[in-house]
Formats: structure tokens, C-alpha cells, sequence
């Protein structure tokens, strides 16, 4: 809105803590919030729990790595709120107080990895999903310790959400791999290599809006592609796969081949 989005409101913590406070909020998702306004009648669900954990610890995590962007003058709130701002705004928001393409390699990394998780399922944010970040987390934590059940807070997870979960993770890195791909071929300006190209994907199949300074020098094709990762970003990958899909289950269930072990990793 102001053209610079919000670098002109670095000195102002209120401002910074109060946009920040309802990107956390925004990305808890409705049933998140229906949890917490009933908590006095019942408990939390796992799906409340899940989100909340993890929702936590990507704050706390983004914090520790942008604690060394942050130039630390004026007072200590205006510092925290920015180090704050800076974790919490890649997960959905998309506003910035810095240039994204004049940091460094390690703080694109982390804010990509932010903006690829994105909020909660049900929620107003985009990305993966922090449930089925969590839920996958589990699982490799599970295998680690030679476990059959993924255990979390005294309740197990099932075996289709734990595949649904793998499933959106795989069809989001294929759809991630051949937009950088393609994009590594059509862009061709300076600004352009494969880190800048790779934020710019992410950002949008998250539907962030972040960019690392190449989106006015995308080509056509280049536009395309960022429209296509929108779309599927905003209306999620397994919606567009079931509507694609016209198999009942009735049909599957006629067939039932033998099962075999076949040997991985």
C-alpha cells in the first residue's frame, strides 16, 4: 500500500507487533480458535495442539536465525519487534521491512523454509501446512526410534493422515522442482539465478507475495508459471488431484493385488 510495504515502519514497534500479532492469528486457522475460545469445557484436539506447537517453535526458530539481521539501534522493542516481524511475516503475510535480495544466503534459505511450511490447515495462510509439516516430522522421528505408530500428547496418528501428509509434501516439492525448472530456463535477466528463481516459486506457491527482486523482470511464460503456483497454492494441491480424479472407491475395492516387500534406502 505504501510502495515500500513496510520499511518505513521499522522505528515503529506498535505497528510491527500489531501486523505480526495477526499474521499469528490469521494462520491459526478457525478450528484452532474455536479450541481455544472452549478450552474451559473441553481440551484441545491434537489438530489444536499440532498447530500451536509447531506454530511456536517456527517463530522461535526464525527468531534465533534473524536475531543476526537486525542492526540493533534504538530501543530493545523496536529491535525484538523487528527480529519478531521478520519470522512471523514469511509464513503468509507477505509484507517486508527490508530487501529481500540484498541479504544473505542463509536468511533466504530460512525465510524460504518459513514461507514452504506456511500456517495451519483451515487457516487464512497458504504453504504447506504446519499440521503436515509436524505430522511428517513425527513419522521420521517414529522410524528413528523403529516405532510402527506415530505417538504425540498420548494419541496415535493414523496411517492415512500420515500418507496424505507425505502425499501434499511430494507433490509440493515436484511442483516446486519443475517451476524452478522451467523458470531456470525462461529467466535470463541479472537478478536472476537459482536462489533468486527458487525464492520467487516458493513465495508464490505459498501465496506470500515475498520476492527476492525478480518478479518485474519475468517473461510471460515466467508469469504463467507464477499465476499456475498461486492457484494451486491458494486452492491446495490434493483439491486439484481430487478433481481430477475420477475413480470411486467402490471400483478400487474390487481388486485387491497380493503384496510384496520391496527393498529401500
Amino acid at each position: 500500500m505504501f510502495g515500500n510495504s513496510l520499511i518505513s515502519f521499522t522505528e515503529m514497534p506498535i505497528v510491527l507487533l500489531t501486523i505480526s500479532l495477526l499474521i499469528v492469528f490469521g494462520g491459526l486457522g478457525f478450528i484452532v480458535w474455536i479450541d481455544l475460545l472452549q478450552i474451559r469445557r473441553k481440551r484441545l484436539s491434537l489438530q489444536s495442539k499440532l498447530a500451536l506447537a509447531t506454530t511456536i517453535m517456527l517463530i522461535l526458530i526464525g527468531c534465533t536465525f534473524f536475531s543476526r539481521t537486525i542492526e540493533y539501534q534504538g530501543s530493545i522493542i523496536n529491535n525484538i519487534s523487528n527480529i519478531f516481524f521478520l519470522a512471523i511475516t514469511p509464513r503468509t503475510a507477505g509484507f517486508f521491512t527490508l530487501n529481500y535480495g540484498a541479504i544473505k544466503q542463509y536468511e533466504l534459505m530460512i525465510t524460504m523454509v518459513l514461507m514452504f511450511i506456511g500456517g495451519t490447515s483451515g487457516s487464512t495462510a497458504g504453504g504447506l501446512k504446519t499440521t503436515t509439516f509436524s505430522i511428517l516430522m513425527l513419522k521420521v522421528f517414529s522410524v528413528f526410534k523403529g516405532k510402527e505408530r506415530t505417538d504425540i500428547f498420548y494419541r496415535s496418528i493414523n496411517e492415512a493422515t500420515i500418507s496424505k501428509a507425505m502425499t501434499l509434501f511430494a507433490l509440493s516439492l515436484i511442483i516446486c522442482t519443475a517451476s524452478i525448472f522451467i523458470l531456470s530456463i525462461t529467466e535470463v535477466s541479472e537478478q536472476s539465478n537459482l536462489i533468486t528463481i527458487t525464492f520467487e516459486v516458493i513465495s508464490a506457491l505459498g501465496t506470500v507475495g515475498l520476492s527476492a527482486g525478480i518478479t518485474p523482470t519475468l517473461t510471460i511464460v515466467g508469469k504463467l508459471v507464477i499465476i499456475f503456483l498461486m492457484f494451486i497454492g491458494r486452492v491446495g494441491s490434493l483439491t486439484v488431484i481430487a478433481s481430477l480424479n475420477n475413480k470411486s472407491n467402490e471400483q478400487e475395492a474390487k481388486i485387491k493385488y497380493p503384496e510384496e516387500i520391496i527393498m529401500l534406502g
